[in-house]
């Protein structure tokens, strides 16, 4: 794992239950309404697949995960993001919120093992 996330992990000892890492994560920041939004992200993209005939598991983990780059503060996200190589567009430079989709993808990644 990049040494750039330890920081947002520290302190944190993970099970392997997805769920209950993520919503660990989710606590140690302080970042309840958006575990409870992921937790309806989950149960809607699992609802769909089952609808569509795609893969249930994975699509409830994309909905877990999805969104666990807004734990990084705004302010840091271009660095993160630079230090992770991931590419910046002008439009996340001037607005370093919409860095978390990236982010989210590699902190998923690097931290849980998952795409």
């Amino acid at each position: 794992m990049n040494p750039v996330l330890h920081h947002y992990i520290a302190g944190l000892e993970f099970s392997g239950d997805l769920f209950l890492d993520v919503e660990k994560l989710f606590n140690k920041h302080n970042a309840e309404a958006t575990w409870v939004h992921c937790a309806k992200v989950a149960h809607e993209a699992k609802a769909l697949a089952l609808q569509f005939h795609a893969d249930p598991v994975i699509a409830e983990r994309a909905g877990w995960l999805h969104d666990i780059g807004t734990i990084i503060p705004n302010e840091d996200k271009v660095a993160v993001a630079q230090a992770l190589h991931i590419p910046i567009l002008e439009e996340e430079l001037a607005f370093p919120y919409i860095l978390h989709q990236k982010l989210s993808r590699e902190m998923a990644i690097q931290i849980f093992g998952r795409v």
